[in-house]
């Protein structure tokens, strides 16, 4: 006798699904410069029709009684405006608002109806942003305020719940690059204070959503010798929690990654890279129960020699 599959994590993933979702988004954008000003904007409008059918199983069968039916459309506009004003050649302000959709599609599957008889969930995001840009010498940055209000609802496979949260995110970014003769260096820093502002499991609100460090940092600086460059990047983040429950912690990682390339000829390079060289773990994700979890790569070593012609 052969199985379909097996009736781990409840039989959640002995599935069928004959599903047909065709988006269209159509867009406009325009961009406008007179001396110090630079203005552009731009609508979208996004539309998703879905057809089709799925079904769990049971113990492994399938019941035509379970199918669940899809039928629905959708329509979201989104849109982007955004002004920079540059104050001298060396110092510019700017602004962005946007509000942005995604359509789930399968991702919704499993839970509430998509028969067309109940509302279909989306996720939305409306950000507002200012920074200033400024430059001196060798030395550019960036430094941007942004605060951004989510709206998610998802399916979570292996745990068979259904989440709908409200989250609200502010912070900071700094953007940096400097170069001094054969040096160059970029960086970046983000700090982010996110909570969850709304959720159908009311004991989560006011949590911080899972996986969002309220730090994440990057160094990349290269050296060029003749013709060879040496590079190396640092990626690294603060702790996060596993869970919107706030229960499971993911430690705070920083990993190294190092490269280095050879122009032998006109044509020919020989280069070599080591990601993770100090084969960091560093988890990204965990199941909800903490029974397991997901890290980043170990340590990987690759070599290329490329030829252009």
């Amino acid at each position: 006798m052969l199985a379909q599959g097996t009736d781990v994590w409840g039989a959640c993933c002995n599935r069928h699904i004959d599903a047909q979702h065709k988006t269209n988004a159509p867009y406009f954008n325009l961009g406008w410069e007179n001396a110090e000003w630079n203005l552009d904007g731009g609508l979208r409008y996004d539309k998703q029709n879905a057809s089709g059918n799925f079904n769990q199983a049971v113990n492994q069968r399938y019941a035509p009684a379970n199918t669940k039916f899809i039928n629905y459309g959708i329509d979201h506009l989104s849109y982007s405006w955004g002004a920079n004003y540059r104050l001298s050649k060396d110092l510019a302000v700017f602004a962005r608002t946007s509000d942005g959709v995604a359509f789930n599609a399968d991702r919704i599957m499993f839970a509430n109806p998509l028969d067309g008889s109940t509302p279909i969930s989306t996720n939305i995001v409306k950000q507002h942003e200012v920074g200033i840009k400024w430059k001196a010498g060798n030395l550019s940055s960036f430094l941007t305020l942004f605060d951004a209000k989510t709206t998610e609802s998802n399916y979570e496979a292996t745990t068979q719940q259904f989440t709908a949260n409200r989250y609200h995110a502010s912070g900071v970014e700094l953007e940096s690059s400097y170069r001094m003769d054969a040096l160059r260096m970029t960086a970046g820093f983000t700090f982010t204070n996110a909570s969850i502002r709304g959720s159908n499991d009311a004991s989560v609100i006011g949590n911080t959503p899972r996986r969002q460090a309220k730090f994440i940092y990057q160094i990349a600086p290269t050296y060029t010798l003749g013709n060879a460059v040496f590079g190396l990047g640092i990626i690294g983040t603060s702790k996060s929690f596993g869970d919107d429950a706030n229960t499971l912690t993911l430690p705070g990682f920083t990993m190294w990654n190092v490269f280095s390339s050879y122009q032998i000829n006109t044509h020919l390079q020989a280069s070599i890279s080591v990601n993770n060289l100090s084969n960091t773990i560093g988890y990204t994700e965990v199941e909800g129960d903490g029974h397991a979890a997901r890290s980043i790569n170990g340590r990987t070593i690759r070599a290329t020699l490329k030829y252009a012609f």
